[in-house]
C-alpha cells in the first residue's frame, strides 16, 4: 500500500518569523542558519523508517503576518509588529 507523508518545513524568510514567535520552536537543534535546519529536517526525515512505497511531500509553513490582539496574546502581537515592520527582535 503506497503511503503519503505531508511534513510542514519553513521556507526561508518564514524560519526566521516562526522564530520570534515561537522562541523554542527549534529547542534541542543545532540550528544557527536556515541551511543548518533544513540539514536537520533532512536528518530527522532519513531516520524514519518508510517503506519503499511511502512519497514524503515537504509542505511550506506561511508564519501569518499578524495575530489575534487579546490580553493574552498582546506581547506576540507587539512582535508581529516588528516582524510586519522587517525588525526582527528578541524581546
Amino acid at each position: 500500500m503506497t503511503t503519503y507523508l505531508a511534513i510542514g518545513w519553513f521556507p526561508p524568510g518564514q524560519l526566521e518569523k516562526a522564530r520570534v514567535l515561537w522562541p523554542n520552536l527549534l529547542a534541542g537543534w543545532r540550528v544557527s542558519s536556515h541551511r543548518d535546519y533544513c540539514r536537520e529536517v533532512d536528518r530527522h526525515l532519513r531516520q524514519l523508517e518508510l517503506g519503499a512505497d511511502a512519497h514524503v511531500l515537504l509542505a511550506p509553513i506561511e508564519v501569518k503576518p499578524f495575530v489575534v490582539r487579546t490580553p493574552v496574546t498582546d506581547g506576540i502581537a507587539h512582535r508581529v509588529d516588528h516582524i510586519r515592520s522587517g525588525n526582527l527582535v528578541e524581546e
